[in-house]
């Protein structure tokens, strides 16, 4: 049986205008979610129970850690999404927050098990709910499981992922999620879609992150189960055979990982080159910092 949580954010999915003042407020003040500050409702400017959601989706997104006698601080990679992108301009730092809740399966489960589960191409919510609802009875080792809670837990993450339906909606809009733009989900009138990442969206950095995590001792992992593994890139970024290999392709150029296809093997293996996940981070955001510069100077 494993631990897991249905409505953390109380039926509240992280809008696109949270995130910058939340990071903000939260570097400028570590009690901002004690009693004493309103649970950070009055700075934030929401009320309470929008203001617990800001919180759980942050510490979801691993934007925020708690310490004991401190309060609420960023983590590193809060701290380094604030300086670089504050306003989640860059796909890449959207794709950092999607590979930080699609992995948590404890406090993020449904999104979790629907990258894990549910398979591409057309689907009902009703479909969604019932394969969640199975496997979630598997995860739980068959503990009972509050239906009003696991139908609203589907609910908001449709909303954060597929976005809305109606295509009038202003581009504008603060309420949007920005997991919308991933393009993961998409959403009609008949149901929703489960689609493959495409390339011009996903930074190969993120598959770079995304290997180092599931091969920490740089061991080497067969194709295949990079495609099917916990938490692996076929199953976290929505790739297939033949978009992974162009990834592995890519990062082999770059000498950061090694691939053996003698005799069918196809086993990738991580160089010594591979920097530490938070330098990764912090190369992409001097990179385009740079390349951003150049185009003014051009």
């Amino acid at each position: 049986m494993k631990r897991y949580r249905l409505k953390g954010h109380g039926g509240f999915f992280m809008r696109e205008g949270w995130f910058a003042k939340g990071l903000t407020e939260v570097a400028a003040n570590p009690r901002l979610f004690t009693k004493e500050n309103y649970l950070g409702a009055d700075a934030l400017g929401v009320g309470s129970a929008m203001a617990r959601a800001i919180k759980y989706w942050m510490m979801v997104c691993g934007l925020t850690k708690e310490i004991r006698g401190v309060g609420t601080t960023l983590t590193e990679m809060g701290k380094m999404i604030a300086e670089q992108d504050l306003y989640l301009e860059e796909i890449f730092t959207i794709w950092l927050l999607h590979i930080q809740v699609a992995s948590n399966a404890e406090k993020a489960t449904i999104c979790h098990l629907f990258f894990e589960c549910m398979p591409m191409g057309e689907f009902t919510r009703e479909q969604m709910q019932e394969n969640l609802h199975r496997e979630l009875l598997r995860f739980s080792g068959g503990k009972e499981i509050s239906e009003r809670s696991f139908t609203d837990d589907c609910h908001t993450f449709l909303q954060m992922y597929a976005g809305q339906t109606d295509k009038t909606q202003d581009p504008e809009d603060k309420k949007r999620s920005v997991f919308a733009k991933l393009h993961l989900i998409t959403n009609n009138f008949q149901g929703c879609r489960r689609e493959r990442a495409a390339m011009d969206r996903l930074p190969k950095e993120i598959v770079l992150l995304v290997l180092l995590g599931i091969m920490p001792e740089r061991q080497g992992e067969s194709i295949e189960k990079l495609l099917t593994c916990e938490n692996g890139p076929g199953k976290l970024l929505s790739l297939d055979r033949i978009l992974l290999n162009e990834y592995l392709d890519m990062l082999e150029e770059d000498g950061y990982v090694r691939i053996n296809r003698t005799a069918g093997l196809d086993m990738v293996y991580l160089s010594e080159k591979v920097p530490e996940a938070l330098e990764i981070i912090r190369n992409y955001y001097e990179k385009r910092q740079g390349q951003k510069l150049q185009g003014r100077t051009v």
